[in-house]
C-alpha cells in the first residue's frame, strides 16, 4: 500500500495534469500582484465576498507542494490549481519570474482557486466535477522563523514584530480593496509567537479606530495543533 508521502506525491502530479480540464471547466486561473503601498484606502468592491489567506512561500508558487510537505500551502496547492493561478498573470500570460520572489509587504490576489480533490484523511480522492468548489485566495509570505525571547512566546526584536503586523495588514488591505467581507485566516507563520499573532489579529480587525474596524463580516480562523502545541487553546482565548 502507497505510503501518506507516496500518496501526496501522485496527487501532486494528477493535479498539474488536470490543470487544463480545470480552465475548460471553470474558467481560468490567474493572479494580480499588489504591494501595501500602492493598495488605495477604499475599496473598488470585486465580484468576490470571500477569501482564503494562503500563507505563501515568498520564493516557490506552492511551496514543495510536488515533494512531501505537508504545510497548508502545499496542502492547498495539491488539492487544487492554486499554482497555475500563482503564476499566471490576468492577462493570462506566464508570470513566475514576475510574481516571485513575493514583496516584503504584497502578495497575490487569485479570484478562482479551484479545489478538485479531498485531503490526506481521503487518500486525496479526486472529486466528482460537480463538486468542485472555486474560492478567492490571498497569498501573502509571513516572516519565517524570527528571533524569539527567552520565553519563547514573544518576538525578540520589535523591527520583526512590525514587520510580521504590516504583513498582517496587508492580508486584509487586499482584502477590503476587492471588496472581500468573509474571510479565513490562519495563525500565519512559521516559528512566529502565536499569542503576538493573535494580539496583531485583534488589534487591525477589532482594534478602536482601526481602518478595518467593522468591515469584515465573517472571520474565521483555520488553526491546528502541531506536536507540542497549544495554537488552537490560544485562539480561542482571543476570539472564542
Amino acid at each position: 500500500m502507497p505510503t501518506l508521502r507516496q500518496r501526496a506525491s501522485s496527487a501532486s502530479a494528477e493535479t498539474r495534469d488536470l490543470w487544463s480540464a480545470i480552465t475548460a471547466t471553470v474558467g481560468p486561473a490567474n493572479s494580480q500582484l499588489y504591494t501595501a503601498d500602492l493598495l488605495p484606502p477604499l475599496p473598488y468592491r470585486g465580484p468576490v465576498s470571500a477569501a482564503v489567506l494562503n500563507t505563501a512561500n515568498e520564493k516557490t508558487p506552492g511551496g514543495q507542494w510536488e515533494g512531501a510537505v505537508f504545510a497548508p500551502e502545499e496542502a492547498l496547492a495539491r488539492r487544487s490549481n492554486l499554482v497555475q493561478s500563482l503564476t499566471t498573470s490576468i492577462d493570462g500570460a506566464d508570470a513566475s519570474r514576475v510574481h516571485y520572489p513575493l514583496p516584503e509587504k504584497g502578495g497575490l490576489f487569485s479570484p478562482r482557486v479551484t479545489v478538485i480533490r479531498g485531503g490526506p484523511e481521503q487518500n486525496y480522492a479526486l472529486w466528482d466535477e460537480r463538486a468542485w468548489r472555486s474560492v478567492a485566495v490571498i497569498s501573502v509570505a509571513p516572516v519565517r522563523r524570527p528571533k524569539l525571547d527567552e520565553s519563547n512566546t514573544a518576538y525578540s526584536f520589535p523591527q520583526e514584530r512590525e514587520l510580521q503586523r504590516e504583513k498582517m495588514r496587508t492580508v486584509l488591505r487586499m482584502a477590503a480593496y476587492q471588496g472581500i467581507t468573509d474571510i479565513c485566516l490562519s495563525p500565519f507563520g512559521s516559528g512566529c509567537p502565536v499569542e503576538e499573532v493573535c494580539q496583531i489579529w485583534k488589534e487591525l480587525l477589532q482594534g478602536h479606530g482601526s481602518e478595518f474596524e467593522g468591515w469584515f463580516r465573517n472571520v474565521l480562523f483555520a488553526v491546528t495543533n502541531g506536536k507540542g502545541e497549544q495554537n488552537w487553546e490560544v485562539f480561542m482565548r482571543y476570539f472564542g
